[in-house]
């Protein structure tokens, strides 16, 4: 994320991102998991709809010009059907009298493209009943008073068995999509640094945030292999299970030392 960006406290949510451009459902996929929200997506309408009977979601951003069914088509047949999550449309058409056409057709409200990620940050909190995250919060610090003997701190040993192979996304390759997965690997390493700090401070709320994060943010930039051992760090923090947790941050601290980043220069 750019620097100076409002940070957001989002509540666990699941949401549907419908967009015919395969880099459009990757990026915003990508900034919504850095918010510890689950995504799924859906390349046209007609998948969106298919997916919301088959599953629920507590918010569905939902291109409108899309080939099989556009988004004002989905839409109505969502409203149809009574689905009353938020719908919330994004469309390259910013001219006057737009929005009472994507309310008219069941929209929730709605984001121009190209997409202004704060913007959509707020919409989204706002929807989903998040809060302005304070700035320079950190995890809280164990209390003195606790009767809790916190564990030792994690110590991990970076030395690598020559052996282990690279850990590398399967979009490494793609022009477009190389950008976001070296920001991704450079955000890896601070955010692997606070899960530590929160597992160390059995702030398990944190713990579970991040690994969420983790989980979801991993698989969509193609680091498909962080997916499970996040899963379990997460349930193990909701499980408050300090020892699992700490077992599960050191195989992730580790694979991370493996990652592969794409090279600026290459791609």
């Amino acid at each position: 994320m750019a620097q100076g960006r409002r940070r957001w406290k989002i509540p666990s949510a699941r949401v549907l991102v419908v967009d015919d451009g395969a880099e459009n459902r990757e990026l915003l996929s990508l900034v919504l998991a850095e918010q510890g929200l689950w995504v799924e997506e859906a390349e046209n309408g007609q998948v969106a709809v298919d997916k919301m009977a088959a599953a629920s979601y507590d918010l569905v951003l939902m291109d409108m010009q899309m080939p099989v069914l556009d988004g004002y088509a989905a839409t109505r047949e969502l409203r149809r059907r009574g689905v009353t999550v938020p719908i919330v449309a994004l469309t390259a058409n910013a001219m006057k009298g737009y929005e009472a056409e994507v309310l008219e057709a069941g929209c929730t409200s709605y984001q121009t493209k190209p997409v202004d990620i704060d913007l959509l940050l707020q919409n989204v909190a706002g929807l989903l009943g998040g809060e302005e995250a304070e700035e320079g919060a950190q995890p809280a610090a164990v209390s003195v008073f606790t009767e809790t003997v916190p564990p030792a701190p994690i110590e991990v040993d970076l030395q690598l068995d020559e052996t282990e192979a690279p850990i590398r996304s399967r979009f490494a390759d793609h022009p477009r999509l190389a950008p976001i997965v070296r920001k991704f690997a450079a955000r890896l390493e601070e955010q692997l640094e606070l899960a530590m700090q929160a597992v160390n401070a059995q702030e398990w709320e944190e713990v579970a945030r991040l690994a969420h994060w983790l989980a979801g943010a991993a698989g969509t930039v193609g680091y498909d292999a962080f997916t499970d051992p996040a899963r379990e760090l997460e349930g193990a923090a909701k499980a408050a299970d300090a020892t699992n947790a700490a077992h599960w941050m050191q195989r992730i601290v580790h694979m991370a030392a493996r990652l592969e980043a794409p090279n600026a220069a290459t791609t």
